[in-house]
């Protein structure tokens, strides 16, 4: 996208829902208003070996099983990468998905996503990893360094969506799924997640935005 990180931009670049079996890798997103990759309710998935920079998310593996990430790129965004369940979504249950020999550096980008794509328009300038409402994740291996708000970010799935996203959520068909009556399928605690063997350092040097 030549007009470089801007909410009229669409919300995302390479975009593959309800997959089995899925490979995206070598690939440069740039620009999008959402996420520059995003995976989401696919199962058996792979990325690897791509770069995503000046998006509001650089990647995003949402309610999604079996996936690996790694010798990936996220730099110049508001987030390196998300992983998470959202509700109210066909497919539930994401699970076991490990990050390795990723590089999630210097994401400072100041957050562009226009309010009508709801959760993400609150996502902190400067995030590096964040990870919501999911179990058995592994991280290991990365690089995780300059993201000035947070470099790894564990949430409960009303942290991550504050108070107030729904109504800014309103005009957006897709959004407002997610705000349905309680999905009774859901849980919205992180579970079984494991950081170990990265390199974490500097960033974290600014008041976290837009946290209760």
């Amino acid at each position: 996208m030549d007009a470089g990180p801007n909410e009229g931009n669409g919300p995302y670049g390479i975009y593959p829902v309800e997959c089995k079996n899925l490979l995206v890798e070598d690939s440069v997103a740039r620009g999008a208003a959402d996420a520059g990759i995003y995976v989401g309710q696919s199962e058996n998935v792979v990325l690897r070996r791509n770069r995503s920079e000046y998006n509001v998310d650089g990647y995003e593996i949402e309610n999604s099983e079996n996936v690996d990430a790694y010798e990936n790129v996220a730099t110049h965004n508001t987030g390196g990468m998300g992983v998470f369940n959202l509700p109210n979504l066909p497919r539930q249950g994401g699970r076991h998905v490990r990050l390795f020999k990723n590089q999630i550096v210097d994401n400072n980008t100041p957050n562009f996503a226009p309010k009508s794509l709801g959760p993400i328009h609150n996502l902190p300038t400067g995030t590096g990893i964040y990870v919501m409402a999911i179990k058995e994740v592994e991280a290991f291996g990365n690089r995780i360094q300059g993201n000035n708000t947070v470099n790894v970010f564990l949430i409960h799935y009303k942290t991550g969506v504050a108070k107030g996203v729904e109504e800014t959520a309103a005009s957006s068909e897709i959004t407002r799924q997610i705000f349905a009556p309680e999905d009774k399928r859901y849980y919205p605690f992180v579970q079984q997640v494991a950081f170990h063997d990265n390199d974490i350092s500097g960033g974290e040097n600014r008041r976290t935005a837009g946290l209760r």
